[in-house]
């Protein structure tokens, strides 16, 4: 190789150093900053269902149980999106500092013909970021969970006012 070779692979290396290192911090910025504020929305949104549903509660009301469960599953799940995030990122951080190792050591020698090394960090970096279940999915559970608390909850609110109404009749007649 030519050292005019050399010194324009020791050019693109540092580049793609460079870029490896601003997406490396912009995609952590960035997530951990999204992710504090929809983990917090979402356990914010089920444990106010929660505590409204305990509020509210009596033991001989199924429905306002079903609520208490509902909207607990939902705090539990916003939680594990949050675990899962943390999980993510601390399973991809190590492989991103392989690359840009990888392009440091590149941009001093001015070799970048490793193929091999690029595709064998592509395939860690796939392999880490696959799960059975995303944080997407666990998003929409915690929402479900959510709404069928609600829905549980309103259950239960209008059966207790039908059943006040029946009382009212009876002792009315």
């Amino acid at each position: 190789m030519s050292e005019s070779e050399v010194d324009k692979n020791r050019q693109v290396a540092s580049l793609q150093r460079e870029v490896a290192l601003q997406t490396k911090k912009l995609s952590i910025d960035e997530m951990s900053h999204a992710w504090r504020w929809v983990m917090a929305s979402v356990l914010t949104v089920n444990s106010g269902g929660l505590i409204a549903a305990v509020a509210t509660a009596e033991i001989d009301r199924p429905w306002s149980l079903a609520a208490i469960f509902l909207f607990y599953l939902g705090v539990f799940f916003s939680l594990l999106i949050g675990w899962r995030q943390v999980s993510l990122i601390g399973r991809m951080l190590p492989i991103h500092s392989e690359a840009i190792a990888f392009w440091e050591s590149a941009s001093i020698e001015g070799d970048i013909n490793d193929i091999s090394k690029l595709e064998e960090i592509r395939d860690k970096l796939l392999a880490a970021g696959k799960t059975k279940v995303t944080s997407g999915g666990l998003g929409k559970l915690a929402f479900f969970l959510f709404s069928a608390g609600l829905l549980c909850l309103a259950a239960s609110h209008v059966l207790d006012a039908k059943k006040a109404a029946q009382i009212e009749t009876t002792i009315g007649k």
